[in-house]
C-alpha cells in the first residue's frame, strides 16, 4: 500500500472530483459515511464532543455530527480562528443547523467551557497543515488532551503534519484512534508519534485507483497481499537440498539460547538444512533442544574463536549472543572481509561493527543489518528526528548496496534504491528477549532458499510480525515469548497463503 504525501493526496482528491466526476462536498459525504462504519458504537446518553476547524477537516466533523444528530448528547464546537471557512465547511454548517445538534462557535480558549465528555472527535486541522499549531487552537488542543474521554482523530490528529515533523514543536492532539482516508500517512509510521496517532484504521473513500497507481513514492506499507506476492509455493518434487543450507553463527556462555532461537527459526522458515556454529558450551544444549540442527563446534569453550569455511552454505546469519570477546571479533572480521555472499547481521555482530566502523566498507553487497534503536545509535550516532534518521539510512543503503531493517514500534526496511517498506504486522508483546534472534533466523532461512536479499528481508519482517500476532491470540502481551513467535511461524505462512 503506497504512502503518498499530503500534496499527492490533495491532487488525488482533485483528480477524483474532476474525473469520476463527483462534487467535493459529495466526496466528503462519502468519506464520512465510510468512516461511520469504522467508528466506535456510541451508546445512549454518551456525550460526544466534536471539535471542528474551519477547513475541510472541520467539514468532516460537521458531517459526522449530522450523522449522529439523532443522539441527544452530540455537541459541536467550532474554533473560529481566522474567519476563513472552506466552501464545503460552509455547506455542511448550513445542513447541520437544520438538525438537533448544539453548535457553539468560539474565538478564544476562554470561551471553551465544556463539561467532561465521554468521547471527543478531533476535526480541527487536516493533512494540509504545514506549520505548528499556535494561539487559541493550541490551548484548546491542550485542554482536550487533559480530558479522560476517549479521543478519535479524523484523517490525522490535529497538529501533526502528514509528512515531515522534524521541525514541528507544536501541540498535537493525542488520539486513542485515528481514522484516516484512503492511504496511511508517513508520520503514522514512526514511534515518536505513536502517542498521538493511537490505533490507525485506513478507509477507502473511493479516490480513483488509476491516479494512485501512477503516483511515484519511495514509501510503502507492506500488507499481506504484498507478502503473498513474494512467498513461493513448494515444488512437488524436491528434497532438502532444494531449500538451501543456512548457517547460524551465534551463542556464547550464558547466551546459547540466542543460537537455539535463531537456528530453530531458520529451520521453521523453510531452510532445507541448518547448521549452527557455536562454542563448546552450547553443543549439548543445541543438540538436545533442536536435534534437526547440525553443529560446527568451535574450539572456544565459552566464545567463538575459529574462522571456518563458509563456502558450503547458501546463507549466513551472525551475531545473536556472540559477545564482544577479542577472539570473536576476529571471527566476525574475517567473515565480513572474506565472504562474498550476503550476510544477515544482528545483535553483537552489529555492536562489533560499531566498534570497528571500517568493517562497514567490506560488507558483501546485499547484506542485511537488523538493528534495534540502541544498536542503530551505536552504529550511526544519535539521530532523534525520524525523517533525518530515515534519510541517513537511505544514504547508507545506497552507498553500500546493503539493506537495513530498523526494528521499532513499526519496523521498516530500507533498500539500496532508497525505497522504504513499513511493516503492518507485529505487536508490543514481541518486545521481549530473543525476538530479534528469531528474526535473524527467519531472514537467514529465507535467504538460504534463494530468495533475494530484498525478498528475504521483506518477507522475513512480515512473517516475524505475523507469527507474533498469531501468538498473541493465545497469549497475553505480558506472557508472549520469542519461542511463541517460532511456534506460530506455521500459522503465519499459512495465513499469508490463505490456507
Amino acid at each position: 500500500m503506497k504512502i503518498l504525501s499530503a500534496d499527492q493526496i490533495r491532487k488525488a482528491d482533485l483528480y477524483t472530483i474532476q474525473n469520476e466526476p463527483i462534487s467535493s462536498v459529495d466526496l466528503m459525504e462519502r468519506a464520512v459515511t465510510n468512516a461511520k462504519l469504522a467508528m466506535p458504537i456510541f451508546y445512549i446518553n454518551q456525550k460526544i464532543l466534536i471539535v471542528c476547524g474551519l477547513g475541510n477537516n472541520g467539514g468532516d466533523g460537521l458531517v459526522i455530527a449530522r450523522h449522529y444528530s439523532d443522539q441527544d448528547e452530540v455537541e459541536v464546537v467550532v474554533l473560529n480562528f481566522n474567519d476563513q471557512y472552506s466552501d464545503d465547511f460552509k455547506t455542511n454548517f448550513e445542513r447541520l443547523k437544520e438538525c438537533n445538534v448544539k453548535i457553539t462557535t468560539i474565538k478564544s480558549a476562554d470561551e471553551f467551557e465544556i463539561n467532561e465528555p465521554d468521547f471527543i472527535i478531533d476535526a480541527i486541522f487536516g493533512s494540509g497543515l504545514n506549520r505548528p499549531v499556535e494561539g487559541f487552537p493550541e490551548e484548546v488542543i491542550e485542554k482536550l488532551n487533559n480530558y479522560e474521554a476517549k479521543r478519535l482523530a479524523i484523517d490525522i490528529p490535529s497538529g501533526l503534519f502528514a509528512d515531515d515533523n522534524d521541525e514541528n514543536d507544536g501541540t498535537i492532539f493525542k488520539a486513542d484512534e485515528t481514522i484516516t482516508f484512503q492511504l496511511p500517512k508517513l508520520s503514522f509510521q514512526f514511534a515518536e508519534y505513536a502517542e498521538f496517532v493511537g490505533q490507525v484504521t485506513v478507509l477507502d473513500i473511493g479516490l480513483l485507483k488509476s491516479f494512485i497507481e501512477d503516483e511515484k513514492t519511495d514509501h510503502e506499507v507492506l500488507t499481506e497481499r504484498g507478502a503473498r506476492k513474494i512467498l513461493r509455493n513448494r515444488k512437488g518434487f524436491s528434497h532438502k537440498g532444494t531449500y538451501g543450507h543456512a548457517l547460524i553463527t551465534a551463542g556464547g556462555k550464558g547466551k546459547v539460547g540466542a543460537a537455539v532461537l535463531s537456528s530453530k527459526a531458520a529451520l521453521k522458515s523453510g531452510a532445507g538444512l541448518v547448521t549452527a556454529h557455536i562454542p563448546r558450551c552450547g553443543y549439548d544444549v543445541m543438540q538436545t533442544a533442536i536435534p534437526e540442527v547440525m553443529c560446527i563446534v568451535d574450539s572456544g569453550d565459552e566464545c567463538l574463536k575459529d574462522d571456518i569455511d563458509y563456502s558450503n552454505f547458501n546463507a549466513v546469519g551472525v551475531g545473536p549472543g556472540i559477545g564482544h570477546h577479542e577472539e570473536t571479533r576476529f571471527v566476525v572480521e574475517e567473515l565480513i572481509k572474506t565472504t562474498e555472499k550476503p550476510l544477515v547481521l544482528d545483535a553483537d555482530a552489529l555492536n562489533l561493527l560499531s566498534e570497528h566502523p571500517q568493517w562497514l566498507d567490506h560488507l558483501p553487497k546485499g547484506s542485511i543489518l537488523t538493528p534495534h534503536p540502541g544498536e542503530f545509535k551505536r552504529l550511526f550516532g544519535e539521530i532523534n528526528k525520524p525523517i533525518k534518521r530515515l534519510e541517513k539510512i537511505k544514504d547508507w543503503c545506497s552507498k553500500t548496496e546493503c539493506y537495513l531493517l530498523y526494528k521499532d514500534h513499526i519496523s521498516f526496511l530500507v533498500t539500496p534504491e532508497r525505497k522504504v517498506f513499513f511493516n503492518s504486522t507485529g505487536n508490543s508483546g514481541m518486545a521481549t528477549g530473543g525476538s530479534g534472534d528469531v528474526l535473524t533466523g527467519i531472514i537467514t532461512g529465507l535467504l538460504a532458499q534463494k530468495y533475494s536479499s530484498f525478498q528475504a528481508a521483506l518477507l522475513g519482517m512480515f512473517v516475524h510480525g505475523k507469527a507474533g500476532d498469531a501468538a498473541l491470540e493465545k497469549e497475553s502481551f505480558e506472557s508472549l515469548t520469542a519461542s511463541d513467535i517460532i511456534n506460530n511461524l506455521g500459522e503465519a505462512f499459512k495465513s499469508i497463503r490463505h490456507e
